[in-house]
């Protein structure tokens, strides 16, 4: 059986490598992120959009977890992305020189079948120099 921390880290490293495959086998069915990302379907398929919608935004896109937390079925993340801005994302425009950006994410994703398995996520703003 594989472990929550396990599944975290997997998780992360499907965006770090930009492998879709990898969300197939660590999302369940009717997994949700909170908040939902605008315009995404959510589920699965959701996070393969999300996870190509990065890598097109962020050139050399990087997801670095620097701490993983467990608590029986619940893992809380601290994440750092990385990667040069060079499409709109989320609404703001990429900076004219093409900045580095690396904000960090703080997620907590829960494993279990009941209630639902989810991610209640919150981010840094964007942080492009």
């Amino acid at each position: 059986m594989t472990s929550t921390e396990d599944l975290a880290r997997r998780f992360y490293q499907a965006f770090d490598t930009a492998d879709p495959a990898l969300l197939d086998e660590v999302l369940a069915p009717d997994w949700t992120p909170q908040p939902p990302v605008p315009g995404n379907p959510g589920g699965a398929d959701g996070q393969k959009q999300t996870l190509h919608m990065l890598h097109n935004v962020f050139q050399g896109l990087r997801y670095q977890v620097e701490e993983v937390l467990v608590a029986a079925d619940t893992a809380a993340v601290r994440a750092r992305l990385t990667g040069r801005q060079v499409g709109e994302f989320l609404g703001v425009p990429p900076p004219a020189v093409g900045s580095r950006c690396s904000p960090w994410s703080f997620t907590a994703s829960r494993t279990a079948a009941s209630p639902p398995p989810g991610t209640w996520r919150t981010s840094s703003a964007l942080t492009c120099r």
